[in-house]
């Protein structure tokens, strides 16, 4: 049995929505207790190897990865977004180190027999950073919200619902017409995800953007100033859970006095600002600088992930890549590997995989594949002709604020000029760029990343007909809706693979291959990550 295979029955319950926190003696229980044995271990093995306990206090300097478009995780599906903004936003569940959910905000759940109403259970005694505790409404008023925001819910979580009730005031209930198996995958998700804000911001805010940013994590908001920095301070009252730290779950420690987020959104100075000592860390630096840094003596690289994969995005509204053979050409003439290479370097920052959701998951799967790294220019020449391609230029826009979409767009504009292609490159900053791709008369091609999803409904939202790109196909929305009303593993799986099959057909992006990260931090910063999402909670400077 492959790797994928045995993964699959571990995590399916995932997608399935089986899995639940019910009481202390569920099932699932003995995980955190095996979690809790594995970090009195690690403590101790620490403790044989000389390392220092924990320490707290200090600032931690981050050369982040340019200005984020806003702080409202709501609003946006951008990576610099939500990596820094869930510093101070918790969700109701996350993923543990195996992307098993677990409670975050909950401290469980119960599905009634007829698998349409799921009632969660809060803990008590959380506080807002405003010093409110927690409660049901707020949690009513942030799903609502969320779903008003968010593709995904809106379009597959939505049409199920029938009601959504506080039934007390640490509790809540979920309605719904018909089953849905993806209902508490759904609370979990990490992009744009259901973090929960106080009801009272919420209600300032209205349609627009929230205009206070308070939430229930560990750090809380001081000020944010354009373009210089955004800077957060430990939350001293902050309701941690009990359990171990587990992946993105579990005891989340804020050892540090504050986090300073600054915009710098020139590679070279993220990477020399750290070796100088103006930062303490750098997020996404050049993988070419791993060398320079692998025996520095006071910087650590740390390579981290798989953390996603570039992607090609067509404007499925425009003149030109509204035509699927058009798409489909630009989808043959593609040669991955050498995009790899120019982008990432060694090879221990690459691989080449077809899956639309990464080896890690239960969810590898190998459907129209034959369709993937084609490099086959006269195919592609071919389709362009029978599109009736009359040479028009594909506005295609890119940003040299993440260095691995600035170097694929412009490595691959070869490939499609040799193909028949005519590309003008436009490079414009990331906050433009997020903000422009939802503009249907703007631009042809976009590029961006999707990050590691451990799930299918996670990955949901860029193939909403509302995400940029504008991928309108019933047969998609068809898929999708089965998918979430099997209850059958081996069916879920199959009906996605039914879906990555229709991807590669109907080409609503162009996947290359998935990449690592290269962080940066000075010796002193400990417990950094390696995981394909960053944080800072439980990381400490050790003076």
């Amino acid at each position: 049995m492959s790797r994928s295979h045995q993964s699959r029955g571990m995590i399916c319950s995932l997608f399935s929505g089986r899995a639940h926190w019910a009481s202390a003696g569920h099932p699932r229980y003995p995980l955190v207790g095996l979690a809790a044995m594995c970090v009195v271990g690690l403590v101790a093995a620490l403790v044989v190897a000389g390392e220092k306990a924990p320490r707290t206090g200090g600032t931690l300097k981050i050369a982040w990865v340019g200005e984020p478009p806003t702080l409202d995780i709501h609003k946006s599906t951008t990576t610099s977004t939500r990596r820094l903004a869930w510093h101070m936003f918790e969700r109701l569940f996350t993923f543990d180190e195996q992307y098993n959910l677990i409670p975050e905000l909950a401290e469980g759940y119960e599905v009634s027999s007829d698998g349409k109403t799921y009632t969660v259970r809060l803990r008590k005694g959380v506080l807002f950073h405003n010093g409110n505790e927690l409660t049901a409404e707020d949690v009513i008023a942030s799903l609502k919200r969320w779903m008003d925001n968010d593709p995904i819910p809106k379009n597959y979580l939505i049409p199920d619902l029938e009601a959504l009730e506080a039934t007390g005031p640490h509790a809540f209930e979920i309605r719904l017409k018909q089953p849905n198996g993806a209902t508490i995958d759904f609370l979990a998700s990490i992009a744009q995800g259901p973090v929960i804000y106080p009801k009272e911001v919420i209600e300032e805010a209205g349609k627009d953007q929230i205009k206070r940013f308070i939430g229930t994590g560990p750090y809380q908001f001081v000020e944010y100033l354009p373009d210089r920095h955004i800077r957060l301070k430990r939350f001293d009252r902050y309701s941690a859970r009990s359990e171990a730290a587990n992946g993105y779950g579990g005891k989340r420690a804020a050892y540090l006095d504050e986090l300073i987020f600054y915009p710098v959104a020139d590679v070279a100075v993220r990477a020399a600002g750290v070796e100088a000592g103006d930062f303490d860390v750098a997020i996404e630096v050049s993988t070419d600088d791993y060398d320079r840094f692998a025996n520095h003596p006071l910087v650590d690289p740390v390579i981290a992930g798989p953390a996603a994969y570039v992607v090609f995005v067509p404007n499925k509204k425009s003149p030109t890549m509204g035509n699927v053979k058009i798409r489909q050409a630009l989808l043959a003439a593609i040669d991955v590997e050498p995009l790899m290479k120019v982008a990432f370097g060694d090879q221990r920052f690459y691989r080449l995989d077809c899956s639309i959701l990464m080896k890690e998951t239960a969810w590898w799967s190998q459907a129209g594949c034959e369709l993937y790294n084609q490099k086959n220019v006269q195919k592609a020449k071919q389709l362009l002709q029978e599109a009736g391609y009359d040479g028009t230029p594909i506005r295609w826009i890119t940003t040299q604020v993440y260095q691995q979409m600035y170097k694929t767009s412009v490595a691959v504009k070869s490939q499609l000029e040799a193909a028949g292609f005519k590309i003008d490159l436009q490079v414009l900053d990331w906050a433009t760029l997020s903000k422009k791709r939802y503009e249907a008369d703007f631009y042809d091609v976009f590029v961006t990343y999707f990050t590691y999803r451990p799930s299918p409904v996670l990955f949901y939202t860029v193939l909403a007909k509302t995400w940029a790109g504008f991928w309108d196909n019933p047969k998609k929305d068809e898929l999708i809706v089965q998918t979430l009303r099997a209850t059958d593993q081996k069916r879920q799986f199959e009906l996605w693979s039914q879906l990555q099959r229709l991807i590669y057909e109907d080409v609503p992006f162009v996947r290359t291959g998935d990449f690592f990260d290269l962080h940066l931090k000075r010796k002193e910063v400990k417990n950094l990550t390696n995981k394909p999402e960053v944080f800072f909670w439980n990381v400490w400077i050790e003076p």
